[in-house]
């Protein structure tokens, strides 16, 4: 963490914080994304310049639009993880072709296909491969459909809702 720039008091901390641990990232707590986030600094930094990265604790992004340096990438993952002793999520790793004239390659860790699918959780949120984010919504409604029910709620209300376009937010709302 000094490779940061990290005052030498702060990773005195955490190093008696993580002392005589058998997993040195304390799950649950405020601390373990941004330990895990150093943890994996190498890898983030390993991608080809033309594959973008997001990562946020132990989720993973990585986009580009070509194919070859994302398989690559995938490549690089699974030996990093390998190296490290860490076991790829393979049910958790998926691809979500963007585009309309997306090609849709395949992608491989090791030997294991990738599972490609049409919508994706993000951080609690479904994106589609449209990007119209009508998944997430139905979601949010039925679940609200679901609550009014559960506390007699007036479901009207919440239907009229499920119908509204979505695509045009309104602007410039007085909310007194």
């Amino acid at each position: 963490m000094l490779n940061f720039g990290i005052n030498p008091d702060i990773c005195d901390w955490f190093k008696s914080f993580l002392a005589n641990r058998i997993s040195k990232v304390k799950i649950g707590t405020v601390t373990g994304p941004f330990l895990f986030l150093v943890y994996i600094d190498d890898l983030l930094s390993a991608f080809p310049d033309d594959v973008k990265v997001t990562a946020f604790a132990d989720d993973l992004k990585l986009f580009s639009t070509n194919r070859d340096s994302l398989q690559k990438s995938l490549g690089i993952l699974s030996e990093w993880c390998v190296k490290w002793k860490l076991a790829l999520a393979e049910n958790k790793t998926l691809v979500l072709h963007l585009g309309k004239s997306n090609p849709k390659h395949s992608y491989f860790t090791g030997t294991t296909k990738v599972q490609s699918t049409t919508c994706a959780r993000d951080l609690g949120i479904l994106v589609d491969d449209a990007l119209t984010f009508e998944n997430h919504i139905d979601k949010i409604v039925n679940n609200a459909l679901h609550k009014s029910r559960k506390y007699s709620l007036d479901a009207t209300c919440l239907f009229v809702l499920k119908h509204c376009p979505t695509h045009h937010p309104p602007t410039n709302v007085d909310l007194e």
